[in-house]
């Protein structure tokens, strides 16, 4: 749900550190002749995630044992290996990585509840071979979001896409989508927050079918609750020190609210909550 900038290096990048960190003369000028098959791939792959249809890309549905020819003449096995070994452990290759993975401090799929620990394939390598090092495809990610969020998944529909946080239209970042209510039942006692998704409601059906896809994926809800409670303490103490709930809104509810890094961010949705309740 954070929009993140896009990707310095591009695929002849991350392809030539592939082919320097490769031993053998061979091999290397396999890498050289699929190079213009890799190049239409990655822009097949940007026009698609521009317009928000990278699901209508066909994943390869081989069994794991089975390891076809996916692209020039190197197999499903040979691409992971330029991911797993060539970018990420070669030095050559590393170098990349670790530039990829640095070039955000806050997880966008959570909207920075986590930081970046590993590089998520958007379109997961074990289905989309041709894209392992394609940087449009790799997204910083915390272990929450890559390991226990999105896995292997993908979306075989339009509306069964997450966000893609290099390439998606800015309206799903730049407008409000995630709220909160606030309860309380004791007056003395700090209450909870519940999040929810309401879209604008001159969104698509399948605008709003994604970010609802993407705050279940990532089991925002749940998270954003968990952050709110270990806020709602402060905030509760500090109220107690206003005679006047305007003032308390006006000095520190709102100023947050105002300088929320993006519309979604669980302290603002929390702040615009508490301040709509009080």
């Amino acid at each position: 749900m954070m929009q993140i900038s896009r990707p310095e290096l591009s695929i002849t990048d991350t392809l030539a550190a592939c082919i320097n960190g490769a031993s053998r003369d061979a091999y290397k000028q396999r890498l050289v002749m699929a190079e213009n098959e890799i190049l239409r791939q990655a822009e097949l792959y940007c026009r698609l995630g521009e317009q928000g249809t990278l699901y209508q890309i066909t994943a390869l549905l081989s069994g794991s044992s089975e390891d076809p020819v996916v692209l020039a003449d190197l197999k499903k096995s040979e691409l992971i290996r330029l991911y797993e070994y060539y970018l990420r452990k070669k030095k050559t290759g590393r170098e990349l990585y670790d530039t990829l993975l640095g070039s955000s401090d806050k997880c966008p799929f959570c909207g920075g509840l986590g930081r970046p620990r590993n590089l998520d394939h958007y379109l997961p390598k074990a289905f989309f071979s041709q894209f392992s090092i394609l940087p449009y495809n790799l997204i910083p990610a915390c272990r929450d979001c890559n390991m226990e969020g999105k896995g292997d998944a993908y979306a075989q529909t339009q509306e069964d896409q997450i966000l893609h946080p290099f390439l998606d239209r800015s309206h799903f970042f730049e407008q409000q989508w995630i709220f909160a209510r606030y309860i309380q039942e004791d007056s003395d006692q700090p209450g909870v927050f519940e999040f929810y998704t309401s879209p604008p409601s001159q969104w698509s059906d399948i605008d709003k079918a994604r970010v609802n896809k993407h705050f279940c994926e990532f089991d925002i809800g749940a998270r954003y609750s968990v952050k709110a409670a270990q806020e709602i303490s402060d905030v509760f103490a500090q109220r107690r020190l206003f005679s006047c709930v305007d003032e308390f809104k006006r000095t520190n509810l709102e100023p947050v609210i105002a300088n929320a890094s993006f519309a979604n961010y669980w302290k603002r949705v929390m702040y615009i909550g508490l301040l709509n309740t009080l």
